[in-house]
């Protein structure tokens, strides 16, 4: 009876995990502000598209519009859940930063919240497109 009890919970877990999306691993985008996120914290093996020579990464931020890119340098998920993660993050020239935080609001929903550093911007038609310091990113299909 015990060995059949142990099976069940065993199939009930499985399936409750089958079916669960790692937060923080795929392309997320807001399309208000232009941003996109490629990431893949638990892999750690984004390339940034003709910016190889910043190897395997976290991810990293691009902009419709735009060639510049805020590439992931570090993260580490915050809590024992992996909703939570905090990440450092450099323009592509090196000269700026900041850290920011990224919280699973469900399956396909992170919530980008700037910490401290630098202003998250990228230069589009001229001027200065500034990234709110929130912002809701939605898991996207487009590459």
């Amino acid at each position: 009876m015990n060995v059949r009890l142990f099976a069940l919970m065993g199939a009930f877990i499985a399936a409750l995990t089958a079916g669960a999306v790692e937060p923080f691993t795929g392309i997320f985008g807001n399309d208000e502000c232009k941003v996109r996120l490629h990431i893949n914290i638990t892999d750690k093996n984004i390339i940034v598209p003709d910016q190889e020579i910043f190897g395997e990464l976290d991810g990293y931020f691009s902009c419709d519009g735009c060639t510049t890119v805020w590439p992931i340098v570090s993260a580490e998920k915050l809590n024992g859940r992996g909703t939570k993660a905090e990440i450092e993050v450099i323009n592509n020239y090196g000269s700026e930063n900041f850290t920011a935080t990224l919280t699973q609001i469900d399956d396909n929903t992170l919530l980008f919240e700037h910490r401290d550093g630098s202003t998250f911007k990228f230069p589009v038609n001229k001027k200065w497109l500034k990234v709110p310091s929130k912002i809701k990113l939605v898991r996207s299909n487009k590459k």
